[in-house]
């Protein structure tokens, strides 16, 4: 029957089970939902997006986690209700403090109120605001600096 069976290129019938096997492999880890997911919180901005690549994106996809930053996910929706939905399920949130955006200092907080894991970032100290001072915070130079210590937090985090 046509939905139990499907015709290969060798023109040989497989079960559709097994294609639907297939397709979760091809794409787990891609878009898959059941992935535990690192939240990214950072500044949208153009002279950030090499710090978002390459020095928070790559480690974390390292790691074994799927990386988020709310910009770059298609849904359709609130963004406020996807961005708080987004932090409330996810294993890590990795907030760059850089510029002091209030935005990501909105989302830090509410990370905090719903007792998500929360590493900080910033370039500099002179970015970090009163309520995160007290914070242990990864102060990097550089991407190729910031790459390497969160390789190393998210080694420590994930064992």
């Amino acid at each position: 029957m046509l939905d139990e069976t499907w015709p290969s290129s060798s023109n040989q019938f497989v079960s559709l089970s097994s294609v639907s096997r297939a397709t979760q492999e091809i794409t787990a880890g891609v878009k898959s939902n059941s992935k535990a997911h690192v939240f990214v919180a950072m500044p949208f901005s153009k002279d950030l997006e090499d710090v978002f690549i390459f020095g928070i994106q790559g480690p974390i996809n390292k790691a074994g986690y799927l990386c988020e930053r709310v910009d770059m996910l298609s849904f359709t929706g609130d963004i406020l209700e996807r961005i708080k939905s987004r932090i409330e399920t996810a294993a890590l949130v990795v907030a760059d403090l850089t510029g002091a955006n209030p935005n990501v200092y909105l989302e830090v907080g509410y990370a905090w109120g719903k007792n998500r894991p929360t590493l900080l970032l910033s370039r500099k100290t002179d970015d970090l605001k009163f309520d995160v001072r007290g914070q242990r915070c990864l102060v990097y130079d550089s991407i190729v600096d910031l790459s390497k210590k969160l390789q190393q937090d998210l080694a420590v985090l994930v064992t």
